[in-house]
């Protein structure tokens, strides 16, 4: 598996869903992630649709803010879709393996340093 990273500001943060694959009920976390890129009169702002799985989407619910600075890694893939006025527009969606800087952001919990030691997962957690 290839691996991608973006690091870039958390935008949208959508509450924690319980979802049923497979007969398997998942706890999954979507947020997006603001990617800012040239000089702030000509920057061009590349948004990436995120999920987390399992334990990481309910220890980043607790973690992440928006605005916060992260760093994000895992599968990265591109989707079409047909807009309302004809166009065909593009999504990026990234399912989250790793994510650095929100014990940072977690840093301001009381609990920050239980909910830190939770941060390492493995594949298993994601179901697919």
């Amino acid at each position: 598996m290839r691996r991608f990273q973006v690091d870039g500001n958390v935008g949208r943060i959508d509450d924690v869903k319980t979802v049923s694959i497979k007969g398997e009920e998942r706890k999954v976390l979507n947020f997006s992630l603001a990617y800012n890129e040239g000089p702030k009169d000509a920057r061009v702002t590349t948004w990436y649709e995120c999920a987390a799985w399992g334990k990481r989407a309910e220890w980043l619910a607790k973690a992440l803010s928006k605005g916060n600075y992260v760093r994000i890694e895992g599968d990265h893939h591109v989707e079409t879709y047909k807009a309302k006025d004809g166009s065909t527009g593009v999504t990026q969606r990234v399912t989250i393996s790793d994510v650095f800087g929100a014990n940072s952001a977690a840093s301001n919990s009381s609990s920050a340093s239980e909910e830190s030691s939770d941060a390492n997962f493995t594949d298993n957690d994601i179901p697919f």
